[in-house]
């Protein structure tokens, strides 16, 4: 069960990249890892750089891919945000923090995309 989760999860995060590609995002890293924790997309458009977290459901029996970023995900998120813009640098760009939800079903991917979906 937990590999077809974890294939579900890699399946979301192609989907939602080839979106952001589209939307005329630039991919700056995926899954940047720190000892903070993980973000799943780190996107540039124009001088702002997007954090960006994937959740991906193939039906919406546990609820809807949203709904699974919580108080403490967010946190997670932020803390692991401030890890990158230390690391590079990037005091001259602007930052928000997205989530892309992704539901699978047997014949259709939705994504509901909610920019600046919380802030620091």
């Amino acid at each position: 069960m937990k590999n077809l989760n974890k294939k579900i999860g890699f399946f979301g995060e192609s989907i939602a990249k080839d979106y952001l590609i589209k939307k005329g995002y630039i991919i700056l890293e995926e899954n940047f890892i720190c000892m903070k924790g993980e973000v799943d997309i780190i996107t540039k458009k124009n001088n702002i750089i997007s954090f960006v977290e994937v959740k991906t459901r193939n039906f919406d029996k546990f609820g809807k891919p949203l709904e699974a970023v919580d108080y403490f995900k967010k946190k997670k998120i932020i803390n692991v945000a401030l890890v990158y813009i230390q690391k590079y640098n990037l005091k001259d760009y602007f930052f928000k923090f997205d989530v892309l939800g992704v539901t699978i079903s047997r014949d259709d991917v939705l994504i509901n995309f909610i920019e600046d979906a919380f802030r620091l």
